[in-house]
């Protein structure tokens, strides 16, 4: 999840970078709500995978690693977490890097950028750490397990 945290921060802060140092019809591109708005909405992910991936470690180290004694729940509900954390910034990486791609344009392929090289890698990070359904297969055990508690 760390790597996936990575391209995503990587991504957007190239991205917001890039759209207000140019300029298109005298004021930066990012004053434009096209470009503005949808940077805004990839922050906010962001933000969100970010807290959800300190979240997974908290629980870990509260739940198992610094615990006494870790139980089989708490072990299984940390791996969700993780799974879930896992799914949503896998996905997210690929999202921010095609977005921020497709607001800077050609320039983002033609002039060795690493938006480029950080879209090819994001396409790794849904098999890294266990591939995309599996993520999903933990994440709908974590969802039955929840059930039975009611």
């Amino acid at each position: 999840m760390g790597s996936g945290i990575g391209i995503c921060w990587s991504g957007l802060i190239y991205g917001i970078l890039y759209t207000n140092l140019r300029k298109q019809f005298g004021k930066p591109v990012i004053r434009y709500q096209g470009v503005g708005y949808g940077l805004a909405d990839l922050l906010t992910k962001s933000m969100a995978a970010t807290s959800l991936a300190l979240q997974a470690a908290t629980i870990y180290d509260d739940k198992i690693l610094f615990a006494d004694k870790p139980s089989k729940e708490a072990v299984k509900w940390a791996a969700g977490i993780s799974a879930q954390g896992k799914y949503y910034t896998a996905k997210l990486t690929h999202e921010i890097c095609y977005e921020v791609q497709q607001l800077m344009g050609g320039i983002s392929v033609t002039d060795n950028t690493p938006i480029d090289e950080l879209a090819d890698v994001s396409k790794i990070e849904e098999v890294i750490g266990g591939a995309r359904n599996i993520q999903l297969l933990i994440i709908q055990s974590q969802i039955q397990r929840y059930m039975r508690l009611l």
